[in-house]
């Protein structure tokens, strides 16, 4: 059937309901397919332990040493995400099943919270869906860290704007609002500038005394996340406090990455259009978010090429920057009149082929992940040793791309996380021969455990 066609068509069967119920009809097939392929992408990455990649590996290490969760930089909430491992290692698991639990729980994150919007919106705004699968899936497949206490606070943080923007006022809604502001300024100091656009959307249009005070309430804490992070940051976070290392840190990208993040938000710019152009204007309301999904693709096969041949980056800042511009699209949308139900269609199927591009690249991720740690598994249990280092000839192939993906400083950790034992220690340069003189061994150059402990939870070195 053409575009005018559909469009006579909806236009008709929402007479009997009002905008939302045919919205809902018409995008919620989209939905479910948009959440099937998050769901497929995060169980993918999961199995293939994509969430232990840099960070991921040590995360793992000290909840297994430590026995309780890995809190990084006094970012308690992330304790939520790592309970499941937790208790796997407190019932003596095997270690493939901790690692399991812990790739699988942080791999589904992004799909619970993606779920949890749809929730919010479903009922009074399921058109506004598009803004957190764009923001949550798509843009922070850039951002290669599956354990970013940064990207956790900012999915909390589209929470919150769906509340704000979809949800009445109430006594439930606002201590949602202001629990959630906490845990985002608490889980990372950059979960504080989602919060001010929280805020915005309580304030436009003027709203009750109540949503005005959390409203108040969720920019004093916007206000003091700044000032904690300059006056009382942790060893790690005092770095930033240097404009040129900031600055890096939230504009660092490679030109595929920059094409990537310009291109999903052109593609949330063309939706925003076409949900206002007038409702006999059908070849204009379907070309636009045809358009936009058309330069996503582009830019997955460039990303795609580009990950395939260069080593992937840990922080991608540029795509936090677009997650506030994306949050600011969402507040247009929802604040502003629209006139084309058709759209409704038109951004569902768009938004489909844009998550299925995202997937498809988290997808790729996996893939090299799994088969790089599969060759140090079968390297280090082709090794006599019980302790190798990195630049023995045998692991120059961890230097080569896609491979390099193992290559972090984290290094030691995933090694140990992909054994059996007997084990095979590999570490840095130097670090053997300082395991040998004071039977420390050297995870990281500043954290080191006793080779009896290691071989406790482990299992026995050679």
């Amino acid at each position: 059937m053409s575009p005018a066609g559909d469009a006579r068509r909806e236009l008709g069967s929402g007479s009997a309901g009002g905008p939302a119920e045919l919205e809902r009809a018409v995008f919620s097939k989209a939905v479910l397919l948009v959440l099937a392929l998050v769901l497929v992408g995060a169980l993918i990455a999961g199995f293939s332990g994509l969430p232990l990649y840099q960070d991921g590996s040590w995360y793992l290490s000290q909840i297994v040493f430590g026995g309780g969760p890995a809190i990084a930089h006094g970012r308690f909430p992330a304790a939520v995400v790592q309970m499941p491992t937790v208790l796997l290692a407190q019932l003596e698991a095997t270690p493939s099943q901790v690692r399991l639990g812990f790739t699988l729980s942080y791999a589904l994150v992004p799909f619970l919270t993606l779920a949890s919007c749809w929730l919010v919106v479903r009922r009074s705004a399921p058109v506004a869906f598009l803004w957190p699968a764009l923001g949550i899936i798509c843009l922070n497949v850039v951002n290669f860290s599956g354990v970013s206490e940064q990207i956790l606070a900012t999915q909390i943080g589209w929470i919150l704007l769906l509340v704000a923007l979809h949800r009445g006022d109430g006594i439930f809604c606002w201590l949602l609002l202001l629990s959630g502001a906490l845990v985002a300024v608490v889980l990372h100091k950059l979960g504080g500038p989602p919060l001010a656009l929280v805020a915005t959307a309580l304030l436009i249009p003027r709203r009750s005394g109540g949503a005005s005070m959390v409203a108040a309430a969720m920019l004093a804490l916007v206000v003091a996340a700044p000032i904690w992070f300059f006056f009382f940051p942790s060893a790690y976070e005092a770095n930033l406090r240097d404009q040129q290392i900031l600055f890096r840190y939230l504009l660092n990208a490679r030109p595929a990455e920059w094409f990537w993040i310009l291109a999903v938000l052109f593609f949330g710019m063309t939706t925003v259009a076409a949900r206002r152009f007038p409702k006999g204007d059908a070849v204009r309301v379907w070309a636009l978010p045809g358009l936009g999904s058309c330069v996503v693709l582009v830019a997955g096969m460039w990303l795609a090429g580009d990950i395939s041949v260069e080593k992937a980056g840990l922080k991608c800042g540029p795509s936090y920057l677009a997650q506030l511009v994306l949050m600011g699209l969402a507040i247009v949308d929802a604040r502003s009149p629209r006139s084309s139900r058709l759209s409704v269609r038109a951004v569902g199927w768009a938004l489909c082929l844009v998550v299925a591009s995202s997937s498809a690249i988290t997808v790729q991720k996996a893939w090299f992940w799994s088969q790089a740690a599969a060759r140090l598994e079968v390297t280090l249990g082709e090794s006599t040793e019980d302790c190798v280092e990195v630049t023995a000839p045998r692991f120059d192939w961890i230097g080569e791309d896609p491979d390099s993906i193992v290559a972090t400083w984290a290094l030691p950790s995933t090694a140990l996380h992909y054994q059996e034992p007997p084990l095979t220690l590999l570490l840095r340069a130097g670090d053997c021969a300082h395991l040998r003189k004071t039977g420390q061994v050297r995870l990281m150059r500043h954290r080191a455990l006793h080779r009896a402990r290691v071989e406790q939870v482990f299992g026995p070195l050679r």
